[in-house]
């Protein structure tokens, strides 16, 4: 039976749907599908049906038009769709293994990520991560999955790593596909594959890794070398690799074997740090897990320099002296347990003597370890960076015992160890109990005036300057490593703050102004930290010297819930006299008032500029721009926009 009429009539009926019913009486292609589809209305009860709702829909009135066409075309549609049949002869076979799986889901919702993962240009990466974050089965389709593992080669490389990332949530299945025309000489995107299938199966594929690594070349065989740490088996493997490679790839093995937990690598370790102790530590800082003879080699390592400080009060500090420190202090970081303890409490109390002027005549031994903290200490000297390794490991570690030693410390040696201890307080105490004991620290009395304690404002700021909220998770979290998300490398939950930590921080004036908005600026409709900040954040905004904050603080009160916005850049042009432009246009935007109240400041700015009261910093008053504001918002008004 040909059934092309009844495609027409599907077709017509759904161009009448979108150009409106009131062209359906001179439609003639209609009326031409409707007379090619009467054989087929003789030819069953279905047909007939659709061609009865065909003559209805021709002959009805104008207001009958749209329920006819309506019922007409959802018939059409579902008859249609009983007559779809595959193209393709042959019988069913399953989908290859690692190639995806069926998911009922229509070609027409994945075609935008299937777009994204097969063109080039800009907002791609968003599309990808959207389809991540609100449709992660869509990944797992046999029709995007393919996709997923080709595009890792995409030359937007932050896209190529998503990838990555979006691959090892998939799991085991994933990695037939991955190892399928596998090339050990290619290039990113096989490294990409290596990082994803470790990152997957660990030790599991180790197989894998041996079989790929003798024909692999650059990068490639780096990434191999790197997944040989996995399995503790490995040891003479990367012994050898170490005795017998050059350059990147030699450097690589040493940090796999330092990563791995086999024997081998603790005996070649101790021996080298008894013939080469720089050597052996600059691979131990490099250690990020935790096999305890990295710890226990790091912690004697370190307390053999302190014996030598101790025993000789005068030793010589030699730019040698400083860069042995430098290395036992980075491979400090990452480490725990009890011996690593008494590191911290004995470099404490002898740091000191590592504090006088060095041999050559310079000032005293410096270090610019900031562990991918915001903020560093003030000075650089040992004591500091001591306790700016342990600062940076609680927000890294969930150690007790650690947090124990952080205020053992302060509680000793007293300020320069105040972040680790308001750290280990942070993440132990509830927020209530928390903010008294930082309140007490926080504040100084004087001639019976209180005020912020400069050095606890320091010491705050550097804590506080790596905490943000998450939105997603509706939390605060903390991370020493300049980036937040998800798949952050460490991410730290911080208890819901007490609303009085902000008023404590509005305390410490200019000092923590940035601070404090950074912690408020994602926060939504929260009436008590208004009621506490609101006029504090208001005047900042509408005095504030720095232009370029204006619109952070308005941000930070629209989101908070702030309403009070009448005359706002009104009082704000009086005070300042002259706005940068995209502080006046960003600042009235993202303003949650009503258009009326946006309007009227700008008139009232307009006949502030004639009289030469305010203007704009670099050129001259746009008042054409502030006229087509105000017809475009007058616009908006009177359709009732708010």
């Amino acid at each position: 039976m040909n059934l092309q009429p009844l495609y027409e009539v599907k077709e017509r009926l759904e161009y009448a749907a979108v150009a409106g019913t009131g062209l359906l009486g001179e439609d003639f292609r209609l009326k031409r599908a409707a007379e090619a589809f009467q054989p087929l209305a003789a030819a069953s009860p279905v047909f007939a049906r659709i061609g009865a709702g065909l003559e209805q829909l021709l002959s009805a009135p104008p207001e009958a038009r749209s329920g006819a066409l309506l019922d007409l075309l959802a018939l059409v549609d579902a008859v249609a769709y009983t007559q779809g049949r595959t193209g393709i002869e042959g019988e069913l076979e399953p989908l290859p293994t690692g190639g995806g799986t069926y998911c009922p889901i229509p070609h027409s919702r994945l075609q935008p990520l299937v777009s994204a993962l097969t063109t080039t240009g800009g907002g791609r990466m968003e599309v990808v991560q959207s389809a991540w974050e609100n449709h992660p089965e869509f990944f797992s389709d046999y029709r995007v999955l393919p996709l997923l593992i080709q595009d890792l080669s995409d030359k937007f490389p932050y896209l190529a790593d998503l990838n990555v990332k979006i691959l090892t949530t998939l799991g085991p299945s994933v990695i037939p596909r991955l190892k399928e025309g596998f090339d050990p000489a290619g290039k990113s995107d096989m490294v990409r594959r290596v990082e994803a299938i470790e990152a997957v199966a660990g030790a599991a594929e180790n197989g894998f890794y041996l079989e790929m690594l003798p024909q692999s070349k650059r990068e490639v065989q780096l990434a191999l070398i790197r997944a040989l740490r996995h399995d503790p088996a490995n040891g003479p493997k990367l012994l050898e690799l170490c005795r017998t490679r050059k350059g990147d790839a030699q450097d690589t093995a040493y940090w796999a074997l330092a990563s791995s937990r086999s024997p081998e690598a603790q005996r070649h370790f101790e021996a080298l740090a008894q013939t080469d102790a720089d050597r052996a530590l600059t691979y131990l800082g490099r250690v990020t897990g935790e096999p305890e003879w990295a710890s226990r080699l790091t912690a004697r390592l370190f307390q053999a320099e302190l014996d030598r400080t101790e025993s000789n009060p005068d030793l010589p500090l030699t730019i040698e002296t400083q860069e042995r420190f430098r290395l036992l202090l980075n491979a400090l970081c990452h480490k725990t347990g009890a011996e690593i303890r008494d590191v911290y409490r004995r470099g404490a109390a002898l740091g000191e003597r590592l504090e006088r002027s060095r041999t050559d005549g310079k000032e005293p031994m410096k270090f610019d370890l900031s562990f991918g903290l915001r903020q560093a200490a003030k000075d650089r000297w040992f004591r500091s960076a001591l306790a700016n390794v342990l600062e940076g490991m609680l927000m890294r570690s969930q150690d007790p015992a650690l947090r124990t030693l952080a205020l053992e410390l302060y509680g000793q040696y007293g300020e320069r160890w105040l972040p680790a201890a308001l750290l280990a307080q942070l993440f132990t105490l509830d927020s209530a109990a928390c903010y008294a004991w930082a309140e007490a620290q926080f504040y100084q009395t004087k001639l019976l005036k209180r005020s912020a304690h400069p050095e606890a404002v320091d010491a705050f700021s550097r804590v506080f300057g790596n905490v943000q909220w998450s939105v997603q998770r509706e939390r605060y979290e903390i991370s020493p490593l300049w980036n937040y998300g998800a798949d952050a490398p460490f991410i730290t939950p911080v208890p819901l703050l007490d609303p009085r930590w902000f008023g404590l921080f509005r305390d410490a004036g200019a000092p923590m102004q940035h601070l404090l908005i950074n912690l408020l600026q994602t926060r939504k409709n929260e009436p008590e930290i208004l009621a506490q900040m609101g006029n504090y954040l208001y005047h900042l905004a509408v005095t504030g010297a720095n232009p370029n904050y204006t619109d952070m603080y308005i941000r930070v009160l629209s989101g908070l819930g702030w309403t009070g916005w009448k005359d706002f850049f009104v009082k704000r042009g009086k005070h300042v006299g002259e706005f940068l432009y995209l502080e006046l246009k960003m600042g009235l935007e993202n303003m949650n008032a009503p258009l009326e109240e946006k309007i009227s400041q700008l008139e009232q700015l307009n006949a502030l500029a004639k009289q030469k009261k305010v203007s704009i910093r670099y050129k001259g008053w746009p008042e054409a721009d502030i006229q087509t504001w105000i017809t475009q918002w007058k616009t908006a008004q009177a359709k009732g926009e708010s």
